[in-house]
């Protein structure tokens, strides 16, 4: 039995009130994850509502919207949004509900968007991925349905099972097998044999590639990243164990620059690991630093991208996964970082304070998010936890952060002064702003006279 909130009994009341002065004589459930949370006793405001009867559910959501006086929002077919039915949205007591009358969806070859048509509840909960996203609850007689017959003991028995075969299942549309994963990880359920038989089936799992767009395979990994630790590593443990890491996060291994044999998938599972403990340790959460540290294995290899070359991993996440240009770049860089921070920590170990001031600047002007690239050193390298913790104190005691984009002589100054330009005027402000950060408290007129002193004889023959 559901237990309603005060909130959730007064929204389907009114519902059911609407119906009655409108005389509709149709049958309404509430469908999919919905029923799954409330029986877990997690909350949910998001409501899929489904509708039997003499009338489509954009009618019956346009009958809401007149009485309640509220806006409704028609969503049309769109196979490639995984909207094959037309749906109406609506925002009521807070709460935000699709309409939509049940469905019965069939297959075409090797295509995972289905032929739909209205249908019967029975029909409806056996086209769906899992049976615990197949249950119904009733509202005109506030009872649960449960039409496969397993998704309630599926729910109290943790485990993940499709509504029909597997094999088939997935093969009408492949993007299940990671809903399928997700679903587990999240939460910590057990996937049934069948479900297991048809992931390592080749021929299935292979249909993600060829069916199933890069951009959805990305919403559901983006998913798992906002999953907690355990459930992360639980959800990555799967996609190695099943083969699928390679399907995923894919790429041509013909374009790999010095290409030195296989790559160890392993290892990146093992650096995952490594991250998320370190990052439950600390109460951190971060979908960059746990993608980061799975394809940090990855850093070494280049990657003939078209025209021009890239790191593999900036290619993986934005043309494998289809994340954008800003937050691909952001998860390439703290890879790309971790071997800049590790040479750094060894200036600094060996009290080489001067060259570890110029490179920490350096490095804390060239990355905005330092702060995470050095999360995923120290979640990588624990035994040099301390380490990293006296480096951090010392970056704040010599105020190195406060002197990234001090500037003291600009660079038509400097062109004046030394008669330079382009190259060699661009190395001179590289070199001035080395100075200032071993000298912080310099005067414009010391740099200059340092300058003048140090650098017209350099570089005047320049001119």
């Amino acid at each position: 039995m559901i237990n309603l909130t005060e909130e959730e009994n007064d929204l389907f009341s009114k519902i059911k009130l609407l119906c009655k002065n409108n005389n509709l004589d149709i049958i309404i459930r509430v469908s999919g994850g919905w029923i799954r949370d409330k029986l877990l006793g997690q909350y949910a405001s998001d409501i899929d509502l489904t509708i039997e009867g003499n009338i489509s559910g954009v009618e019956f959501a346009k009958i809401i919207a007149k009485s309640m006086n509220i806006n409704v929002a028609t969503i049309k077919v769109n196979p490639e949004k995984s909207k094959h039915l037309e749906t109406s949205t609506i925002t009521m007591d807070n709460f935000s509900i699709d309409i939509c009358n049940l469905r019965s969806e069939s297959y075409a070859i090797n295509n995972r968007i289905p032929i739909v048509t209205y249908g019967t509840p029975k029909e409806d909960a056996y086209r769906r991925d899992l049976t615990i996203n197949s249950l119904f609850y009733n509202i005109n007689t506030n009872s649960i349905e449960d039409h496969t017959g397993f998704g309630l003991d599926d729910i109290k028995n943790k485990i993940i099972r499709t509504p029909l075969d597997s094999y088939q299942t997935f093969s009408d549309d492949p993007l299940r097998i990671l809903r399928a994963i997700r679903f587990a990880a999240k939460f910590n359920y057990t996937l049934t044999f069948d479900i297991i038989s048809a992931i390592k089936n080749r021929e299935i799992s292979d249909k993600i590639l060829t069916m199933v767009s890069r951009e959805r395979i990305g919403i559901e990994i983006f998913k798992i990243l906002q999953f907690p630790h355990n459930s992360i590593i639980h959800a990555f443990q799967l996609i190695t164990d099943y083969n699928i890491h390679k399907i995923i996060f894919h790429f041509d291994h013909n374009k790999i620059i010095d290409n030195n044999g296989e790559i160890n998938v392993s290892s990146c599972l093992d650096s995952l690991i490594r991250t998320a403990n370190y990052l439950k340790l600390i109460n951190y959460q971060s979908s960059y630093l746990f993608l980061a540290s799975y394809l940090l294995p990855l850093i070494i290899y280049n990657y003939r991208d078209g025209k021009s070359d890239t790191n593999i991993i900036y290619h993986i996440v934005k043309n494998s996964l289809k994340y954008s240009n800003d937050y691909s770049k952001n998860v390439t860089d703290i890879c790309i970082s971790y071997n800049i921070i590790k040479n750094i920590l060894e200036l600094y170990k060996n009290k080489t304070y001067d060259d570890c001031k110029i490179k920490t600047h350096h490095f804390l002007k060239k990355y905005d998010n330092h702060e995470l690239c050095l999360i995923l050193y120290e979640s990588q390298n624990e035994s040099e936890s301390g380490l990293v913790n006296d480096y951090k104190k010392w970056i704040d005691d010599e105020k190195i952060k406060e002197y990234l984009n001090k500037k003291i002589l600009n660079g038509n100054d400097v062109s004046k002064i030394l008669n330079v330009k382009g190259n060699i005027l661009g190395k001179i402000l590289y070199e001035i702003e080395e100075y200032i950060v071993l000298n912080p408290n310099v005067t414009s007129d010391e740099l200059l006279l340092w300058l003048t002193e140090n650098k017209l004889k350099t570089y005047n023959h320049h001119c």
